[in-house]
């Protein structure tokens, strides 16, 4: 691969970016690989993935309380609607899975998916076990 078509330098290590010819990294000295890239579009995914995890949160949530307000507690919680409650529970819990996707490096993303995976497991199992209790 030639060097002039190179866009973006990163290190596999501390993921910093370096000059288009640098054969170690400037920050910690590792060995660089090239990546053919544009350098935002890391940061693109992550604040995509970012916003969209606000946004569904927000509306999950708004649509729970929505639920909540408009038929009182011994009725949704007797009715079809404490379903339509779990369901959304439980999107809003993986939803939480986006954060951790969010973490460009490679080894905090992984400990971010397995603590998100953990409590989203526990969560959806709850509610799973409310809902059908």
């Amino acid at each position: 691969m030639s060097n002039e078509n190179v866009l973006v330098m990163y290190c596999p290590t501390c993921q910093s970016q370096n000059e288009k010819n640098a054969q170690f990294c400037k920050n910690c000295g590792t060995k660089l690989y090239y990546q053919q890239q544009e350098a935002s579009q890391g940061k693109d995914v992550s604040g995509t993935l970012l916003i969209t995890f606000i946004i569904a949160t927000v509306l999950l949530s708004l649509a729970n309380v929505a639920i909540i307000r408009f038929y009182e507690y011994p009725q949704w919680a007797e009715s079809p609607i404490k379903y339509l409650r779990g369901f959304l529970d439980i999107l809003r819990d993986i939803c939480f899975i986006l954060p951790a996707l969010a973490i460009r490096k490679k080894t905090l993303k992984m400990i971010g998916i397995i603590l998100a995976s953990i409590v989203i497991v526990f969560r959806v199992y709850s509610t799973i076990a409310y809902v059908f209790a």
